[in-house]
């Protein structure tokens, strides 16, 4: 018999909450309601000023015993993506998405872990996508009336 998962994903925006009040101890608490097994976050800071220079994924693993890995985005060392686990993580990488030379946005990465649930290797990947920045294009077509 399988044993169910709990998987979360959440945009923790650096700690700030949609009231403005940046409050990382409101994140953890949310995450320890739900009591992930496998936990993706995203707009997660490392060492960044504008979040007191807070280890945030590392905070939230060692908070609620898990294992993690950071994965920086957008060529910055202090702001990205983040994948935990209550499960060992047996591999751990990050790497940048493609993005069409139309598309007028931020890169976007992935983080990814492989970890070992009942004797399976499971790869769990993690990223933040975004609809800002797109070019659209406008076409004109003509139809005609039958």
């Amino acid at each position: 018999m399988a044993t169910p998962l709990t998987v979360m994903t959440y945009n923790i925006r650096h700690g700030l909450g949609i009231d403005d009040v940046l409050d990382f101890s409101r994140v953890v608490e949310t995450i320890r309601e739900i009591d992930p097994d496998i936990l993706i976050l995203n707009e997660v800071d490392q060492e960044n000023p504008r979040s007191a220079g807070l280890r945030q994924a590392e905070i939230i693993a060692m908070e609620l015993n898990m294992s993690y890995f950071f994965s920086p985005v957008e060529s910055r060392s202090n702001y990205g993506n983040a994948v935990l686990s209550k499960f060992p993580i047996k591999d751990e990488f990050g790497f940048v998405l493609p993005r069409p030379e139309w598309m007028l946005a931020v890169d976007r990465g992935c983080a990814a872990i492989v970890t070992e649930i009942e004797g399976r290797e499971v790869l769990v990947m993690g990223t933040h996508l975004g609809l800002g920045g797109i070019m659209e294009v406008q076409t004109s077509s003509t139809t005609s009336n039958p």
